[in-house]
């Protein structure tokens, strides 16, 4: 029906989804013509969107997953759940076995009382 949600992850950036389907995420919303990824399961931890990234299309990136840090605007792509891995025990971040579906974030997000859901950095 053409619906697109999202969840705030804090530092005025989002998380979308449209049509209860694709997941998708702008690193720059604020450019001119900004591009965004899709992405799989994931999860936010220390101001950082760590993220598998869905690789369905002709433009889509070369990398498996990315960590985006939230505050400083700037992402770290990782080819193989290897490098990821790794990546994630050296900065102690969660392991793609923590990461979740959109579903599960939405949830989370909509049992916050009002007051608390506008509380994000």
């Amino acid at each position: 029906m053409g619906e697109t949600v999202m969840i705030p992850i804090g530092y005025k950036q989002h998380v979308f989804c449209s049509d209860g389907g694709m997941v998708y995420f702008y690193p720059d919303p604020d450019a001119s013509d900004p591009e965004d990824f899709d992405i799989g399961k994931f999860t936010i931890s220390k101001n950082k969107l760590c993220a598998e990234v869905i690789r369905d299309y002709h433009n889509s990136p070369y990398y498996d997953f990315v960590v985006y840090d939230l505050k400083e605007k700037t992402s770290t792509p990782l080819n193989t759940i290897k490098d990821y891995t790794q990546y994630a025990q050296v900065n102690n971040l969660p392991l793609p076995e923590d990461f979740n579906d959109f579903s599960y974030h939405y949830k989370k997000f909509r049992t916050k009382p009002k007051w608390k859901l506008w509380l994000l950095p």
